[in-house]
This record gives structure tokens, sequence and C-alpha cells, in this order.
């Protein structure tokens, strides 16, 4: 069953308030309780102390009796108001009170508890048969070491619980204020919370169904904000990314059609000249050979580009002669610079020691970037290759004086999809300097590109001089 936001919040939330503060009103009326009733409990020991003196003078007056005494001690008692004294004799029944009338036979605790004190005290607090709530308290008085009788001394404490109740109210009172404020409090900050978090989420679910140009509205610089700032930023770059991908699914087809419309078109060419025409049929199929080279090449870059895509470009190490893998990249682009009016120097270091790497993925890097230089120069510019040894590192740097790379592009050169030139004028599938980043990363290696638009570009890629032995395979 799915559970809100809003309710999960106000239930922890509201609910750990709400126990705090029943906790706070049970606190503050035990608390006031206790402090009232103890307040009572003094004030009796108080009248005990000062009262029973009293009446002990009375019993020391040979004059006077037990009944006599208690009863001019009753009559001259001035708090009738207040408190009510009762006199109780040796057994623990009360005889007369200040009242006047007859007293009611209660709870007999104090009277107990007084007999078994040290100092012939005793307390109850309860209520009498009246339904009344009072508190007593019993002093205990002995003369020659024998129990005579006993004073009780009674206390309404009517008035205390009424105003302990009215103190529970009010706190009660106060805490469902609190409650309230805090109520509102919540309900603001989730709606501030959860409003923006819904338009997000509405956001999110327009950008997942295609429509990467949409952007979440941003309402402040908190961590809601960073996160429509970064959503946004989400959605443009896969806006990006799926405009590059449609640029190259358009340009691979159309990379895929042409070796196909020239193949098709000498097969049907060479079918209708049979084997008459010598110098032709050797044309069409050198034509139709360079054709299915370059077919096999472009279907290579897709494999590469699916094995890019799912992480599983495999490299396995060996020990190569990257000089010599160099020189032969440089010399099978010489005849192509040469008929392009391009100048192609190249400088090698005779210090370069061998490399462990794999052999064939360095080559179709070095393919890969010879033949940018070369695709993106013109008649009588220079594309220049050079090998060094710079102390643990082999370095190869490939430059030239082309048209070079917008400073906008630059950042994005080596991502999948991405091509400079989108009008078509120049081929490529986009996906080439992914593949040469990867392979280098795969070789701990490092791969640099500066470039200024008009002037030309210089690609420096680095390879660390591994030890001898084959490294396993990784992925």
């Amino acid at each position: 069953m799915r559970r809100s936001i809003t309710g999960r919040w106000l239930v922890n939330g509201i609910g750990i308030v709400m126990l705090v503060l029943v906790f706070l009103v049970l606190a503050v009326t035990l608390a006031m309780r206790q402090l009232y009733y103890s307040g009572v409990r003094e004030t009796l020991y108080e009248y005990a102390e000062t009262t029973a003196g009293t009446f002990d003078m009375y019993l020391s007056d040979s004059s006077y009796d037990w009944t006599t005494a208690s009863r001019e001690f009753l009559q001259n008692f001035r708090d009738k108001s207040q408190v009510e004294v009762q006199v109780l004799d040796p057994s623990g029944r009360a005889q007369r009170s200040t009242t006047g009338f007859a007293p009611t036979q209660g709870s007999r605790d104090d009277w107990e508890e007084a007999m078994l004190s040290a100092d012939g005290y005793g307390q109850w607090e309860g209520r009498i048969h009246s339904g009344e709530h009072v508190m007593s308290l019993v002093t205990v008085r002995r003369r020659d070491g024998h129990v005579i009788g006993a004073l009780r001394y009674v206390v309404s404490v009517r008035l205390i619980d009424r105003q302990i109740v009215m103190i529970g109210g009010a706190a009660t009172l106060l805490s469902l204020v609190i409650l309230f404020f805090v109520f509102l409090s919540n309900s603001y900050f989730i709606s501030s919370i959860l409003n923006p978090i819904k338009e997000i989420g509405r956001g999110a679910q327009k950008i997942a169904s295609g429509n990467f140009r949409y952007r979440i509205k941003k309402r402040g610089n908190d961590e809601l904000g960073d996160l429509c700032d970064t959503i946004n930023y989400m959605a443009g770059e896969i806006g990006r990314t799926e405009e590059m991908k449609n640029d190259f699914l358009s340009s691979i087809s159309h990379e895929l059609r042409t070796p196909l419309t020239a193949i098709k078109g000498w097969s049907e060419t060479l079918e209708q000249v049979g084997s008459e025409n010598t110098e032709l049929t050797r044309r069409g199929l050198r034509v139709i050979a360079d054709e299915t080279d370059r077919l096999s090449a472009l279907v290579e870059e897709l494999l590469d580009f699916s094995r890019l895509q799912s992480g599983r470009l495999d490299v396995r190490f060996e020990k190569f002669d990257l000089l010599a893998e160099l020189e032969e990249t440089v010399l099978l682009y010489q005849p192509r610079a040469e008929r392009d009016g391009i100048t192609l120097l190249y400088a090698e270091s005779p210090e370069l020691p061998l490399l462990t790497g794999d052999k064939d993925r360095i080559r179709q890097v070095l393919i890969n970037l010879l033949d940018n230089a070369i695709k993106y120069s013109a008649a009588g510019d220079t594309v220049r290759v050079e090998a060094a040894r710079l102390w643990d590192r082999a370095q190869i740097v490939i430059s030239d004086t082309g048209m070079g790379i917008p400073p906008e592009a630059l950042p994005h050169i080596t991502e999948k999809f991405f091509r400079v030139n989108k009008n078509g004028t120049i081929p490529g599938s986009g996906i080439g300097l992914a593949l040469v980043k990867e392979v280098i990363r795969l070789h701990d290696g490092h791969l640099d590109i500066e470039s200024e638009f008009g002037v030309g570009t210089t690609v420096t890629i680095t390879l660390p001089l591994m030890a001898d032995g084959i490294r396993k395979e990784v992925k």
C-alpha cells in the first residue's frame, strides 16, 4: 500500500511532538500536585507541633481529665474553618471533633502508621465516605509510656485538586496551541518541499518520455534547486546525445549507402560489358574491392562502437614495436596525402624501446588520428607525425595546419556521436575519437587534444613503457 510523504511526515513529526507534549503535561501536573500536597503535609505537621503542646498542657493540669481536656482544647482551637481536629481514644476511634458533630469514622491507616512510627506521627490521603478528598495527620499522645489517645488533623484538598485540574487544563490548552502551530509550520514546510518535488517528478516524466527540451523551473537556491539544475543539465546532455545519435545514424546510413551503391553499380556495369573490356573490368573490380574494404571498415567500426557502449572493448597485451606500427601507418596514408596536395612529415626517435600493449588497437588509434588530420586538412597544409621517449613514457604527436576545431566543440570532441562537421561534407561516424580515448585509457595512457580554429590541431598521446612480459586481457 502506497503511503504519502505527507502522511509519514505528520505521523512521525507531529506524533513525536504530541507524545512529548503529553509527557510534559503529565509531568507538570504531577509536579504541581506533589508541590501542593507537600505544602499541605508541612502545614499539618506545623499544626500538630504547635497545638499538640497546648493539648498536653491541658492534660498536665490535675483539674482536667482526658474528656475535659479534649473538650476544652477543641473549643479553644482557632482554625476550625481550615482544619478539622478529631480526638481519638487509645483504640484509635474518633470521639469528638471541632465540627461539633460526631466525627466520621474513616480510614485507620494514619492511626496504625502513627502507632508504629518512632516519632508518633502517621498520615493518610484519600476520600472519606462523603466523597470528600482529604488529607489527615495523626499524632499519638503518651503518658508514662502508655498511649492515652491521639489527635487527628484533617484538611480538605478539594480546592487544591481544582487548582491542579486548572493547571493541567492550562498546560493542555497550551500544548494544543503549540501542536496547532507545529502542524501549521509542518504543513507549510511539507508544501514547500513536496510541491517542488511533485513538479520535479512531472518534469522527469516528461523528460523520460522524450521531451528533452523541457526544463524544470528552479524556485530556490537550495538542495531542490540544485536537483533542478542537475535534472535540467541531464536533460540537456541527453538531448544533445540523442541529437548526435540521430546524426550518427544518418551519417552511418549515408556512409554505408555509398559503398553499397558503388558495388552495385559496378557489378551491373561489369555484367553488361562482360569480359570484352579488360581495362574497364579491372577498374571495376578494383573499385569493388576498395568499397568492400571501406564497407568492412565501417562494419568493424560499428562493432567497436557496440563493444564501447557495452564496456566490452577487449585489449590483448603483448610486446610490439610502436615505431614499426607508426611507420606503416604513415606509409599507408602517404599516397592519399600526396594526392590531396598535403605534406606528410614523419620524425621518429631511435631511442624508443618496445612497448607492451595491444598492437592492433594502437594501430587503430594511429590510423584514426592520421585519417582525421588528413581529412580536415586542405591542399598546401602540413601534417607532421613525431615519436619520442619521455622518461618512462612514449609520446606520439600528430599535428596539422588544417581547419582546426571551434572552441565550443573542443570539450566534446571525444564524446560518442559528436561531429564537428555536421553538414556531411566531410565523411565520418563520430565515434572514432571516443574509441581512441577508450583504447588509450585501457593502456593507462593519456590523450590530449589542442586546437585553434583556422590554425590547426595537435593530438598528443602518451603511453607507459611497461615491463617485459604479457599482461592479462583487460575489459
